[in-house]
């Protein structure tokens, strides 16, 4: 069992001075007069005191001391019984004043244990509030960090889309720089061939001009050549001349 942090002594004492001050006390009075504990536990202690305090004046009250019996007892005469009448009325009135002293305290002791239980009531209604206040705060710090979670996931999710769409830009740039350099080469390839092109259509032109002209003597050569066919050849005018000479 957990020990109690406050003695009874100092409840007592934390009472009595709410009574000096004219407050009332109740369990929350006495735990900020002693700095802390049990509202209800310190309520009881403070009952247990005054029940106390009102036996201990109701048992003195109803009889006289024996000493004070023996002195009247040897006694003698009117005086003996006019003092024991005086002192048991005396006594008498004693008792009753005790008597309604034990029951105000008695029921101011209900009363105020009445509203302590009261206040007890109402501090853990109000505890009961502030757990289901506690209870929807943990539910929206909860769905909150479920939020935070799920933002994350997808961030995560997104960094690694966009590190997969740096990656393919990358292969793509360097497939850009790849076709700029294959169509540099192929410009520079085209351009030798239209260079090439150019040259040959010169030499062709070059050629046909040239062919032209060996036609243009080979036409000369040949009807030349008939010529010289027909002067050597015999029975020809040109071959009797030939022979006669």
């Amino acid at each position: 069992m957990r020990p109690s942090e406050f003695e009874d002594s100092d409840i007592i004492q934390a009472g009595q001075q709410l009574l000096s001050d004219g407050r009332r006390v109740t369990g929350f009075a006495l735990r900020k007069v002693v700095g802390g504990g049990n509202p209800k536990r310190l309520a009881d202690v403070w009952a247990t005191y005054l029940q106390q305090q009102n036996s201990e004046e109701a048992q003195s009250a109803p009889e006289l001391p024996v000493e004070l019996e023996e002195a009247l007892a040897a006694m003698t005469g009117n005086f003996v019984e006019q003092l024991r009448e005086l002192v048991g009325q005396l006594n008498t009135r004693a008792v009753k004043t005790a008597e309604k002293r034990v029951a105000e305290v008695i029921a101011s002791a209900k009363a105020q244990q009445q509203a302590a239980e009261q206040e007890v009531q109402d501090a853990t209604e109000t505890v009961d509030d502030l757990e289901e206040k506690l209870t929807e705060h943990r539910r929206v710090v909860q769905e909150q960090a479920n939020k935070i979670r799920d933002l994350q996931e997808a961030e995560a999710q997104a960094q690694k889309a966009q590190a997969a769409l740096e990656q393919r830009l990358a292969v793509l740039e360097e497939k850009l720089e790849a076709e700029k350099s294959q169509r540099s080469t192929l410009q520079g390839q085209v351009k030798d061939l239209k260079s090439e092109n150019t040259e040959l259509t010169k030499a062709l032109k070059s050629a046909e001009k040239e062919a032209v002209m060996w036609k243009a003597k080979a036409e000369v050569t040949d009807e030349q050549f008939k010529r010289i066919q027909q002067w050597v050849s015999p029975g020809t005018k040109g071959g009797k001349q030939h022979a006669a000479s």
